[in-house]
């Protein structure tokens, strides 16, 4: 059986679950820890183990309440800091993973009176980094919540600065290497390997779906929209004429699906790559499968659907 100190070190997964099942989890963190949801900011006080006056004793000052008395079983420590912002850390991810479309505005809320606490209590310490990486580690696997994570974030930046414009800077540097090691197994070959690169596929996605959120929102220009467009469009030519590449191909092109129909038909027209989008549509969707060493039927239905949206025939 595990003890209350080795569950305390337990860290928190940054794995979307259930929002029920993160609610169980909140709950057993405040069994195990003492805390609760608007009291974790308030100091341990250590009780001195001193000798308890009798009621008869003269000098018994009956206004203050005794110590408990602390047995081999129950031991109340004094806080220390490397302790506390832990365990602030913790909560911050917790309610950050718990955000939703529709809870976005509370849970932002208490978000956002955490953070007060702890950039002014944990200023300047070392530990702060792990909130982006938290961050950063729940907005890889949740492409579904991308514009609320890309609302909120541009929001922490626009409050704290420094340590969130770095965190986003993270971001793209995963995505970009991403990008350089893009690779592909066939399930037959090798399932764990293929599992892997499925997840690392879906990692890529979210990514991007975010970076393109931000640029919507207006937190970023334009410019990196078509840096990334470029930066995967020419990742398609590299390997549209190698062996064995016609998953990767395939990948590429789901990708490229992504980052041109979430952005407004319109709002798309207006960008300074809108030509170079369409050229490069109209030149992917007719290629014959036949000619290249891996290019499937696959890719071409979808830069296919991807020029339907473009000519306004798919919404």
């Amino acid at each position: 059986m595990m003890t209350i100190s080795e569950m305390n070190d337990i860290d928190v997964s940054m794995y979307r679950l259930p929002e029920k099942t993160m609610q169980i989890i909140h709950t057993l963190n405040t069994t195990f820890k003492g805390v609760s949801e608007r009291q974790n900011h308030r100091p341990y006080v250590k009780y001195e183990n001193k000798t308890e006056k009798t009621p008869n004793s003269p000098d018994t000052d009956v206004s203050k309440p005794s110590a408990p008395q602390l047995t081999k079983f129950h031991t109340v420590y004094k806080r220390q800091a490397d302790v506390g912002i832990q365990r602030d850390v913790k909560e911050i991810t917790l309610l950050m993973n718990k955000m939703t479309d529709k809870n976005y505005d509370k849970i932002s809320n208490d978000l956002f009176e955490s953070l007060e606490y702890v950039m002014k209590e944990y200023a300047g310490n070392s530990e702060l980094v792990k909130i982006t990486d938290n961050l950063n580690n729940i907005i890889k696997f949740n492409s579904a919540y991308s514009t609320i994570y890309s609302k909120f974030y541009k929001l922490l930046i626009e409050k704290y600065g420094t340590l969130f414009v770095e965190g986003l800077e993270k971001i793209n540097v995963l995505f970009e290497e991403t990008m350089t090691n893009i690779w592909c197994v066939d399930p037959d070959e090798d399932y764990d390997k293929y599992c892997k690169s499925v997840r690392e596929n879906k990692t890529r996605k979210s990514l991007l779906i975010f970076i393109v959120k931000l640029v919507m929102n207006g937190y970023y220009d334009v410019d990196l929209y078509s840096k990334y467009f470029d930066l995967v469009s020419s990742k398609v030519k590299d390997y549209i004429n190698t062996d064995n590449s016609t998953r990767i191909v395939e990948e590429l092109g789901e990708l490229l699906y992504d980052m041109i129909v979430i952005v407004e038909l319109d709002t798309l027209k207006s960008y300074h790559c809108w030509e170079k989008i369409e050229k490069f549509v109209q030149e992917m969707k007719g290629l014959a499968p036949k000619d290249m060493k891996s290019f499937s039927m696959r890719c071409k239905f979808k830069y296919m659907d991807i020029n339907d949206y473009l000519i306004g025939k798919k919404k």
